[in-house]
């Protein structure tokens, strides 16, 4: 069965309607669930032989990784589950290492509920028609509908699909389009490259996932679709933690889904301090991972808030002083004015490549623009090179990598 097809027919099955996303679990209901982990897990009855376990609480438990337990595996499965009923999916790599997550067969409904609360903010389920702009294919041709779905292709954006992408939403009545936020920015600048007017009453707005949607993807958005809602989806496949954020509000984590903490990275940016997310998710009880380090990271304010997910140590740099910085580029309207696509690499410390795929507009001056924004954002620590190619690095999924990193970035 499709990821798709599960996600239109999760509603079908009681699991999905067990699940009460806004009630935050009480301390009864932690307790019981980590006593049933200690003892009925063998991965966590050996971390916490040494400890009294008859009075277990989360601090008890160290934080873990995927180095930690990449070939243990199967010691965090619950026996209550027979192995040949679970699903097994393995992480995408990004981190360096891949590790298999054992699923039960009623977790992927309960998901979808946390999924569909996304959608909801976008349009109700009875009125909600999506489109798909990510690292899908049609069976055939650029565009086509599956399992109800209009799938548009990433793979194929130009000015010319740009316009018929549009005509297709206007067409169908698609109130929401799911989106990498390098496809939508994509998307974006090729409808204003085009000097396209997008007329599309029934369209509501964007749910993004998967990649990191920074400030300028939301602008950009917002410029060509004035009255959409831009949506957030933070998640993991590991499916420790869930967190929204709409309209570039800050992100709201479910404690339902996962209790999650920020661990202090020791960095700040812009008065912020940088933390990284360590959940213990409450969903697939197949294979529970408890206070497990995600090496996700976001930016919080004094008050709080997560103002931003900054993403893996990978999204990190180093520079001259050895130091780690994020990576992110402070860039005037005017910077990437005629730039399509970017991505940042590095394989010395203190050196940043700044690789650019570029519209016939671009010249010198759009170089220096951006070599002023990476002074204006880092001084003297990183030297950058602007550097014009015809195409940029994509995972196999189609995801834009925003930052090749070559080197070992330790936070």
């Amino acid at each position: 069965m499709s990821k798709y097809l599960v996600k239109r027919l999760a509603p079908l099955f009681p699991q999905y309607w067990t699940v009460k996303i806004d009630k935050e679990p009480s301390q009864k209901e932690v307790s019981a669930f980590l006593n049933k982990v200690v003892h009925e897990i063998p991965f966590y009855q050996n971390l916490l032989e040494a400890k009294d376990i008859t009075n277990i609480n989360l601090n008890d438990f160290p934080i873990i990784r995927k180095q930690d337990i990449v070939g243990k595996e199967l010691e965090l499965v619950s026996p209550r589950y027979p192995l040949k009923v679970l699903r097994q999916v393995a992480t995408g790599g990004t981190t360096g290492v891949s590790l298999n997550i054992y699923k039960s067969p009623f977790e992927a409904f309960k998901e979808c509920r946390y999924f569909n609360s996304a959608h909801s903010i976008i349009a109700p389920w009875y009125n909600r028609r999506v489109a798909v702009l990510r690292g899908d294919k049609p069976q055939e041709g650029i565009a086509g509908f599956r399992n109800g779905l209009l799938i548009l292709s990433a793979f194929d954006l130009n000015e010319e699909n740009a316009k018929y992408y549009l005509e297709l939403l206007e067409k169908h009545r698609i109130t929401t389009l799911h989106v990498y936020p390098s496809a939508i920015s994509l998307f974006c600048k090729y409808i204003k490259a085009a000097c396209l007017s997008p007329q599309l009453p029934n369209f509501k707005g964007v749910l993004s996932s998967s990649e990191i949607l920074s400030a300028e993807n939301i602008s950009l958005v917002h410029e060509v679709f004035p009255s959409a809602k831009v949506v957030d989806l933070y998640g993991q496949n590991e499916h420790v933690a869930f967190a929204l954020s709409v309209d570039q509000k800050p992100y709201r984590f479910f404690n339902s889904y996962g209790i999650t903490e920020f661990i202090d990275a020791g960095i700040e940016q812009d008065g912020n301090r940088i933390c990284e997310i360590v959940s213990t998710g409450f969903i697939n009880r197949a294979m529970p991972l408890v206070r497990y380090g995600t090496e996700d990271y976001v930016a919080i304010d004094d008050s709080g808030n997560v103002v931003s997910i900054i993403g893996r140590s990978q999204d990190f740099i180093v520079n001259h002083r050895g130091d780690v910085a994020v990576c992110m580029l402070r860039t005037r309207d005017e910077s990437l004015k005629n730039v399509i696509k970017f991505q940042f690499f590095q394989d010395k410390a203190g050196t940043v490549e700044f690789r650019v795929v570029v519209n016939d507009h671009y010249g010198d001056q759009d170089k220096k623009l951006i070599e002023e924004d990476f002074v204006t954002t880092y001084g003297e620590t990183i030297s950058a090179k602007v550097v014009v190619v015809d195409e940029l690095t994509l995972t196999s999924a189609g995801k834009l990598k925003r930052l090749i990193q070559k080197l070992d970035v330790t936070m």
